[in-house]
């Protein structure tokens, strides 16, 4: 529980709005084979990953992390291997600079998004794509929100938290982060509910 994975599984099961799951950084498959078996089989989880590591960033790259160009690269067959017995589980190999109109993969409405990205431009990009999805109010589990006591956390704020509150600049939503489940996790993780 302590990355909040199996609260943001029980609050798509919760709500009673239609819809699927996008996740951004599919990795190994670990977080998505949870979604995948902790929420409802109705619901197709769409998950993107370029398989050949982290991009470039222009920002800075906090020291003690693995945030590096062409580091957390994972085999796509390995990882496709994993996730092939969820009929609802659509692997698609892309980066988030890449990505086209939701349409092209068959999303249409969406009730959560999980990003494991680490990176500021990818998830800048990812929550653009995201936008361009049906929903009224979506959940967001955000896997890189805050640092270790090791790290400097101005630095990880450059990146995923930087990225979430540059696009709520662009776009103006309302939004609600659940401080509680911030202090269960020491901060590092996020779940935030976003109302258009």
């Amino acid at each position: 529980m302590t990355s909040l994975i199996f609260h943001f599984c029980d609050l798509i099961n919760k709500t009673s709005e239609p819809g699927d799951v996008i996740e951004f950084g599919t990795g190994g498959g670990i977080s998505t084979e949870t979604i995948a078996a902790n929420i409802s089989k109705n619901r197709k989880i769409f998950t993107f990953d370029g398989f050949v590591g982290l991009p470039k960033t222009n920002k800075v790259i906090p020291d003690k992390t693995e945030w590096y160009e062409g580091n957390l690269k994972f085999d796509e067959n390995k990882t496709r291997e994993l996730l092939k017995h969820h009929e609802n589980v659509f692997v698609e190999k892309v980066m988030t600079y890449d990505l086209k109109n939701p349409s092209e993969y068959n999303i249409n409405k969406i009730v959560g998004v999980n990003f494991d990205l680490d990176l500021y431009e990818g998830t800048l990009d990812g929550l653009r794509f995201m936008d361009k999805c049906e929903w009224k109010e979506v959940i967001l589990r955000f896997d890189d929100w805050g640092a270790y006591s090791f790290q400097v956390a101005a630095d990880v704020d450059e990146h995923e938290k930087a990225a979430f509150f540059d696009w709520i600049n662009e776009t103006k939503y309302q939004y609600q982060i659940n401080e509680d489940l911030l202090n269960f996790s020491n901060k590092l993780f996020s779940i935030i509910i976003v109302k258009r």
